[in-house]
């Protein structure tokens, strides 16, 4: 994590802890070569955007702020939507998108914020890693 992706880095740079994690790499992870560590790993995919269907938009939007450190967010509501100006605050101030499905039309109330990254984490990556086991 603390190496940045294609750039070489002098390995007297790094911590003792950091040397020590080289070791446990799977093969191909980096590039060690004349006294300098090349990360190659790079995340296995990249995710845009989750949507959490519900009934409910207070239900789906608890269970969207999940994901919140990991890409941007939408909740698509499936029935009606009760005390829809609470819900449309309150999707504004957290940046969940607000979606409602009407017959076989789907209604944008409040578009989702985009998301930024603030910082590469391990639980961001695991995040990615369980999205990849899952795909087909």
């Amino acid at each position: 994590m603390a190496l940045p992706l294609g750039e070489p880095v002098p390995a007297g740079s790094l911590n003792g802890r950091e040397r020590r994690a080289l070791k446990c790499l799977p093969k191909g992870a980096v590039v060690r070569r004349d006294g300098l560590i090349t990360r190659l790993a790079t995340q296995p995919v990249h995710v845009d955007m989750v949507f959490v269907p519900g009934r409910s938009w207070e239900s789906a939007m608890e269970r969207a702020e999940r994901f919140t450190p990991f890409t941007a967010r939408s909740v698509l509501i499936d029935g009606a939507l009760r005390r829809k100006n609470e819900a449309v605050m309150r999707a504004d101030f957290y940046g969940i998108g607000l979606l409602h499905v009407r017959g076989d039309a789907v209604e944008v109330v409040v578009p989702p914020s985009p998301f930024v990254r603030k910082r590469h984490t391990v639980a961001g990556w695991k995040f990615l890693e369980d999205v990849h086991r899952q795909l087909p």
